[in-house]
């Protein structure tokens, strides 16, 4: 904030998540989508390297160059620039890097319970149920998974997965490793990104797949290595709750959780939503392998139970 200029607030991304919730009459910036609740649904997830001048009707997005990049409305200020062209002529609307949160007003209050972690716990049957929801084929033992769709050709040449989180994520993650092991016969590891991001286990390998997995998609360590992964052409997917989030967009590809907000410290509705995507990722990638119709079927039989 500059004395100069006190309509206004500047800003900018480095390695630690920072969002921008789009009002009407009033525009804010937060390093969590859930201190927006009841103020909009509209965000913008700033990347790494990116900056932002906000004032409360107007928005400009610059990169690390100070070039424009993204802009609404007529806003007043040139920002200053390495290069001689000044701002970029054509700069992007910002609604097109609009993103719409799932969840409400109704996420950020207890209602009836004393504590967020109990009323999440209590949520659990709901979330589970929204992980699962149009994307079991139960007559076909299939898990239709939208968002590897597009690269279901390069999962099914791969004959390794490393899976990588931190905190109850990873814990997850460990439970997804017997079972990706179990039905779909590809060697997997579960690996703390917090230990993974500093040693050199990370190869260069063809056939390998890395798989983040995040409820907030900013957990710091598993987006260095997610980074490091990705320089090094492995093939990354994301197991991640929030729409738009880091880990979401920097992945190849991945899956959404659907369960709304998770506000209390302890995971537990996000916890059992990830175990239940990972059991679906088993069931993808055994039916593109050697899981027999029936077995898929069966799994998808007893899979079938959470939801009713």
């Amino acid at each position: 904030m500059v004395a100069d200029w006190p309509d206004r607030i500047i800003l900018a991304r480095s390695s630690s998540p920072l969002i921008i919730g789009v009002g009407t009459g009033e525009n804010l910036v937060a390093s969590d989508a859930s201190a927006f609740i009841g103020r909009t649904r509209d965000v913008i997830y700033l990347n790494d390297g990116e900056g932002a001048v906000l004032t409360k009707d107007n928005i400009r997005l610059f990169n690390i160059s100070g070039e424009l990049t993204l802009s609404a409305n007529n806003f007043p200020l040139k920002m200053p620039t390495r290069h001689s062209g000044g701002e970029r002529s054509q700069a992007e609307n910002i609604s097109a890097r609009k993103e719409k949160l799932e969840w409400g007003i109704d996420d950020a209050q207890k209602g009836s319970y004393p504590h967020f972690m109990l009323k999440e716990i209590f949520e659990q049957p709901e979330s589970i149920e929204n992980s699962f929801r149009g994307r079991l084929i139960r007559n076909e033992g299939l898990a239709k998974l939208g968002g590897l769709e597009n690269i279901k050709n390069q999962i099914k040449n791969i004959n390794r997965v490393t899976i990588t989180a931190c905190g109850a994520a990873y814990l997850a993650g460990l439970i997804g490793k017997y079972m990706i092991e179990e039905y779909s016969g590809v060697q997997c590891d579960a690996e703390l990104a917090s230990e993974l991001r500093y040693r050199s286990a990370i190869s260069k390998c063809q056939n390998l797949a890395m798989v983040a997995i995040s409820q907030s998609g900013e957990t710091a360590d598993t987006l260095a290595v997610l980074r490091e992964a990705k320089e090094k052409n492995i093939l990354t997917l994301g197991i991640v709750n929030v729409v738009g989030s880091s880990i979401a967009r920097e992945t190849d590809a991945g899956v959404y959780n659907h369960i709304g907000s998770e506000i209390g410290v302890a995971s537990t509705k996000a916890f059992t939503s990830q175990l239940a995507v990972l059991t679906l990722l088993a069931l993808f990638l055994g039916r593109q392998r050697n899981m027999s119709l029936i077995m898929g079927k069966r799994i998808a039989k007893e899979l079938q139970k959470f939801q009713n």
